[in-house]
């Protein structure tokens, strides 16, 4: 977890909730980007939702890193709807 974790509490209908909120990483620098590429291509399967949680970046960064990588051609893009987007690696 981010050294900035937060614990806050929110009420409704009588109820209280605790919830974490987590402040991931906006950039990735060249080093943790080129071993993320290096793992990435290793995964049968890639989402940018799985990339986020297991690098400890945001939804948004991952996103980009996957165009990017499917630019390149090291990834190909398998299923393209509005709200998922599934990529493998080429071989």
């Amino acid at each position: 977890m981010s050294s900035t974790d937060k614990v806050r509490k929110k009420r409704k209908w009588g109820k209280s909730f605790e919830y974490t909120s987590h402040s991931r990483q906006l950039n990735l620098d060249s080093g943790s980007q080129e071993t993320v590429e290096n793992e990435i291509v290793k995964m049968r399967a890639i989402t940018p939702s799985m990339i986020a949680s297991r690098y400890d970046i945001r939804v948004s960064t991952a996103k980009q890193l996957l165009q990017d990588m499917s630019r390149r051609g090291k990834l190909r893009l398998i299923i393209d709807s509005r709200r998922l987007k599934v990529y493998e690696p080429v071989e």
